[in-house]
């Protein structure tokens, strides 16, 4: 049954070009879905423009120059700020829209968006001076972002995004350089040190209330050194224009203020990481070694005569140095494009692994044990589904487990650099509420949720790799499947997924977290009392066999299939010695009648490839043999044959019987005549479904529908449930 994940070797390049790629290596098991952006003009992407009585906006050239063909979108700079270079590493998208960007559409907000207003800083009076966006309005468009949020994605979506974005503030400049120094609005209320305290509570108070919002990983950035701003050479730094030391000394001042509160808030907050991004010696190194970052001018912008020139000063009129990349400010305050990329390259790089690492906190009390079958009780005191199969007396499925391929995998994949995911639309269109891609391969449930439901363990079961896993996910089983893996390793090698011998790795390392909650007797209990099941083999014989060959050259079809079976059986002897006694194989479906390899044959859809189909025969029959005589090599468990062939297969011959009208084709279709319709061809862009994926036996080339998974599983779970047991 696992075929359904195998993926065209030969389209391979193809398809990874189609990926956003991070440049930023995120660590195991973490997902950022979205980026939050609040502050000044270093990370406003044209809030500003809308704002009627303010001179702190630059919706007009030369700004944008660099642009997108040069177009001015109200970002400071010649180019791509921050915020957009950092959404960009992260995979995210190519851009960080403004909040008040009258052409953003909904589905802009699930993945990030910036409020930051250019002339804004912590202190009220900084942003009333130049008439923008105050910090705390920022917070009630957040509030109203959210609000839109929730009724785009809902309310437990909208909780993941806020849960795993990174939130970026970035502030102070304006109240130093300005409001402080420049106009000196403040400099009759506090010295230099009260007035670092007071910006930086100011700023504490903006983190807690994006932390009481669902804020988790927030990054704050420190002041730059201000004194080396072009416009602060000119207006303090003396006839030789010399950085003004006053100035920068301000900022260190800040900066350690700064960075002891973000170390106290860190502690007290739980479960959130705040990290402070030191931001002015990686600048101050720029500007006292530019040759070594490729820049020749370093004391002035690239507009005008580069002293002075900033907002409505720098206009079409100016002029602009011939080079930009050589000049590290576009304006006398503003750094160019190049001088970002450098400071995102150097400071983010640095500091993201820290802004990622939220260690997760496990309770243990009894009761909670109790609610998720470790501890058995006569009367279950939560309120788990209702099993629809009848069990044996005195017996309780506590958790179920996963490993293999696609079929299962509930996500795994969806962080991995490789085409075989799904986490996007039209995948997951009918999942639960409604067009939620989780990177399950079907337009909504898969065998293994349908399961769970069907055994009264839970409603789905997560992937292990799912950032947002509670510890009632684990106690009650995850997948550790990986799209587009088999038994032979060389299959997951082809398309850069997780190997079967790493699911065993996070196997193990979820055995540890289990024992960290209910400890090692519990856990014990646990595993010898819960469901595991395999689905490989398939995507072994479509892949590395039929599709690219690699196999071919070295076996005929018996002698691979024999490769596999001992593949499979030491795979689950490792499986018995982690502790699992329950076991369930499937084995391989009726793998030419799987839409793709219909077409691959070259029959257009219309009759099942037999080659492939006695290949799935033999592989069945070698498999069953070895698993029955598991039974002496695996004492005290239960392994059990899992036959998808003949019902998958009666379907296919009899689809009016299930209610299926179309078998051969798949709901998914881009129509293209050689290329098979899954994975990143099955999109929301270039993908058309059909009108009832229910009459759909195949929602992709290759994986079946909701329904027809329920089908199956209605099929075959009733008849093989006793022999677990």
């Amino acid at each position: 049954m696992a075929l359904m994940a195998s993926t065209l070797l030969f389209f391979y390049m193809f398809l990874s070009s189609w990926i956003v790629g991070e440049s930023i290596v995120l660590p195991p098991n973490v997902t950022v879905p979205a980026l939050l952006v609040f502050g000044d003009s270093i990370v406003d992407s044209g809030n500003n423009n809308h704002l009627v009585l303010t001179f702190g906006k630059c919706d007009f050239a030369p700004y944008g120059q660099d642009f997108n063909g040069g177009v001015a979108t109200g970002r400071f700079t010649n180019s791509k700020t921050p915020a957009d270079l950092l959404v960009k590493e992260l995979g995210i998208k190519d851009l960080l829209p403004a909040y008040l960007d009258p052409n953003l559409q909904s589905q802009d907000l699930p993945t990030g968006v910036t409020f930051a207003s250019g002339g804004t800083g912590y202190d009220k009076q900084t942003s009333t001076l130049a008439e923008v966006i105050s910090l705390e309005k920022q917070l009630t468009m957040f509030k109203e972002y959210i609000e839109r949020l929730k009724s785009t994605v809902g309310e437990e979506k909208t909780s993941y995004i806020l849960t795993n974005s990174v939130f970026l503030l970035v502030a102070v400049t304006n109240d130093l350089a300005n409001t402080y120094f420049a106009v000196g609005l403040r400099r009759f209320q506090y010295d230099v040190p009260s007035y670092a305290d007071f910006l930086v509570s100011k700023c504490s108070d903006i983190i807690q209330e994006l932390y009481d919002l669902g804020a988790r990983r927030v990054a704050v950035f420190g002041a730059p050194p201000i004194g080396c701003l072009p416009i602060q050479r000119t207006l303090a730094g003396g006839l030789s224009r010399t950085c003004v030391d006053k100035y920068n000394d301000a900022s260190k001042l800040y900066n350690t203020k700064l960075s002891s509160k973000l170390d106290s808030l860190a502690k007290n907050l739980s479960q959130a990481n705040v990290v402070y991004i030191d931001i002015y010696n990686p600048l101050f190194d720029i500007i006292q070694n530019p040759q070594t970052y490729g820049f020749d001018t370093v004391d002035k912008g690239c507009c005008g005569t580069g002293d002075y020139e900033t907002l409505f000063l720098c206009n079409k009129f100016s002029k602009t140095c011939p080079e930009h990349a050589k000049f590290l400010f576009w304006d006398s305050v503003h750094p160019t494009e190049a001088g970002y990329k450098i400071l995102v390259d150097r400071v983010l790089k640095e500091n993201i692994q820290k802004i990622l690492d939220v260690s997760i906190v496990w309770p243990k009390s009894d009761e909670y044990l109790r609610c998720t079958g470790i501890l058995i009780y006569i009367d279950w005191p939560c309120n788990l589904p209702q099993a629809l199969i009848q069990l044996p007396d005195n017996i309780t499925i506590p958790a179920l487990f996963s490993f293999g391929d696609s079929i299962m995998d509930q996500g795994n994949n969806n962080n991995l650099i490789s085409p075989a995911k799904c986490n996007y639309l039209p995948y997951g269109k009918d999942f639960e509420a409604g067009f939620m891609p989780t990177g399950r391969f079907s337009n909504g449930k898969t065998p293994l949720d349908i399961i769970a439901e069907e055994l009264g363990v839970k409603n789905t079961v997560p992937a292990y790799l799912n950032p947002k896993n509670t510890e009632t996910d684990l106690l009650t089983g995850v997948s550790f499947d990986s799209g587009a893996s088999g038994y032979d390793p060389c299959t997951s090698s082809l398309l850069k997924v997780i190997p079967m011998s790493n699911q065993l790795r996070m196997f193990e390392e979820y055995i540890s977290k289990l024992e960290m909650i209910a400890g090692k007797e519990r856990t014990s209990n646990l595993l010898s009392n819960s469901i595991f099941l395999v689905v490989a083999g398939t995507v072994d014989f479509a892949t590395s066999y039929y599709l690219s060959g690699v196999r071919k050259s070295e076996y005929d079809v018996p002698s691979y299939a024999d490769l596999l079976v001992g593949y499979a059986s030491t795979f689950l002897q490792q499986m018995y010695k982690l502790g699992a006694r329950k076991i369930g194989v499937f084995g391989m479906p009726p793998l030419g009648c799987v839409p793709y390899m219909r077409k691959l044959a070259g029959e257009n859809f219309k009759s099942c490839a037999e080659d492939q189909n006695e290949a799935a025969l033999i592989y069945n029959a070698k498999l069953m043999s070895m698993l029955n005589s598991s039974i002496t090599s695996l004492p005290l468990s239960n392994v059990v044959y899992l036959d998808i062939y003949k019902p998958l297969l009666d379907i296919i011959h009899n689809p009016h019987r299930y209610g299926f009208e179309v078998v051969d084709k798949s709901c998914c279709s881009i129509g293209l005549l050689a290329a098979p319709s899954f994975g990143i061809l099955c999109n929301q862009v270039g993908g058309e479904t059909c009108l009832d994926s229910s009459r759909y036996l195949f929602w992709d080339n290759i994986h079946p529908t909701q329904n027809g998974y329920r089908v199956l599983v209605d099929q075959i779970l009733p008849n093989h449930i006793i022999n677990f047991f």
